[in-house]
């Protein structure tokens, strides 16, 4: 209603100066006392009911001790090494992507880091395009109920209602799955729809996954002759400025060509389809397996972009699990060390095992 009634005065301001410009159309050349409307008409286009002038930093102290240094909201992943590679985790009013090769797990991480939310007692919404709701819902189900798809399928009824229940007890909160049409869905429309959870539902999402953003198209009437990298760098930027405009992180994903694939280090230039889709993002996580960590269950995980600090190009050791749909934390602390490699871990690993193996002997 708040809206409508700012759009009416907006109006009504539009008209005022269209009634103007008709008057001094028909007012005799000798009596016009203006030949441009230009300031009247920038006036009424912009008008707001919103007088928010900015922050006014040196009047302001304890807002920047309150809400800048003390309480800023960030948001934890669930993974203790995905929260210091972002130093904390999901930062509110920000675009966080996840760059991967194709099946190496976008959506399953992501699937993953939505159920680490929803467990820790926020409301998350997640948006889909290439999966439907229901198959996005069976990978949450998977990770929340510790089983695997096989597992999953062969539940009887009496099982899963016991399960869900289960479940239901300990968390307050809320996810939603929502299914668009790919390559006919912009961010207005996503906008529209958050607008209508928070009216309608009262749902108010605390951070957003969108899977992925490759799969819109930019606001307004398409243009024939826009290029994919200018398409794809206007759908981030009107992308993000949804998450400036309700508050909340929002996530994504994003393809690696067939470079970074195998890159120790990755890039920007390993992006592939749009180098500037990436220039809009405030943290990039790169996710990567060489075949000796895909045959062992893990992640390589490099920070490839970062506005919240000054770790660029930091790795972080993570665990996988397809069949659960899960990234999880390692359990030994070499895993948070930037110097840890592939060796290291595995070396770790083996070890452990033959200390096991020892104690059965002995």
């Amino acid at each position: 209603m708040f809206g409508e009634i700012e759009k009416f005065v907006k109006l009504k301001k539009l008209w005022a100066v269209a009634q103007n410009i008709i008057q001094y159309c028909k007012t005799p050349d000798d009596e016009k006392n203006t030949d441009s409307f230009a300031d009247q008409v920038v006036e009424a286009e912009t008008y707001a009911f919103d007088d928010d002038l900015g922050f006014s930093f040196m009047d302001d102290p304890e807002r920047l001790y309150e809400d800048v240094i003390k309480n800023e909201k960030i948001y934890g992943t669930g993974v203790k090494a995905l929260d210091e590679l972002l130093k904390g985790g999901s930062h509110e009013k920000a675009l966080h992507v996840i760059l991967a090769g194709t099946n190496i797990g976008k959506t399953m991480a992501m699937c993953s880091l939505s159920t680490s939310m929803l467990k820790a007692g926020y409301n998350v919404l997640y948006i889909t395009f290439e999966d439907s709701e229901n198959k996005i819902a069976k990978r949450v189900a998977q990770n929340l109920f510790d089983l695997t798809q096989d597992e999953l399928k062969l539940m009887s009824r009496e099982d899963y209602i016991k399960c869900w229940n289960k479940y239901k007890l300990l968390i307050k909160q809320n996810l939603r799955i929502k299914e668009f049409p790919e390559d006919c869905t912009n961010a207005m429309q996503l906008s529209a729809f958050i607008k209508k959870l928070i009216e309608r539902k009262k749902f108010t999402p605390d951070i957003v996954f969108i899977d992925y953003i490759g799969c819109m198209i930019p606001n307004g009437r398409m243009n024939a002759n826009i290029n994919t990298n200018t398409k794809l760098q206007l759908i981030a930027m009107q992308t993000r400025a949804i998450s400036m405009k309700f508050g909340f992180p929002i996530w994504t994903g994003a393809q690696l060509n067939r470079e970074g694939y195998g890159s120790a280090n990755v890039d920007l230039n390993n992006v592939a389809d749009s180098f500037a889709q990436m220039m809009k993002a405030d943290g990039i996580l790169a996710f990567t397996q060489s075949p000796e960590y895909l045959a062992n269950g893990y992640f390589d995980v490099e920070i490839v972009k970062t506005r919240f600090g000054n770790n660029k190009h930091e790795h972080r050791t993570v665990r996988v699990d397809i069949d659960k749909q899960r990234i999880f934390d390692i359990e030994n602390d070499e895993s948070t060390s930037n110097n840890t490699t592939v060796a290291d871990v595995l070396k770790n690993n083996a070890t452990t095992a033959l200390k096991g193996m020892k104690q059965i002997v002995f």
